[in-house]
């Protein structure tokens, strides 16, 4: 297996556990900040546009900085596992 597989398994891994333990976080966050459940579908009429920019924004931004911290972290046990940065995929 090419060395640019393995990468794309072990960051595509990383990200995704990474994007479950970030999501659940924000909803327990929204949970104990707001006192009630985050919203479902935030494009639904019955969702206030307060709460759904709020919440479409906090989704973004913290599932966009998990996955960085994800991949920097598989990138730096890569390092210290193979010895080099990992391979660039195009």
């Amino acid at each position: 297996m090419k060395e640019e597989h393995k990468w794309l398994i072990v960051s595509s891994v990383a990200a995704a556990a990474a994007g479950f333990v970030v999501r659940n976080g924000i909803e327990l966050g929204w949970k104990l900040a707001r006192g009630e459940d985050p919203p479902k579908n935030p494009a639904s009429h019955d969702v206030a546009w307060a709460d759904a920019i709020a919440w479409t924004v906090t989704v973004g931004v913290c599932m966009g900085l998990g996955r960085l911290l994800a991949e920097r972290g598989a990138a730096s046990g890569w390092k210290r596992f193979k010895g080099e940065l990992p391979p660039l995929h195009s």
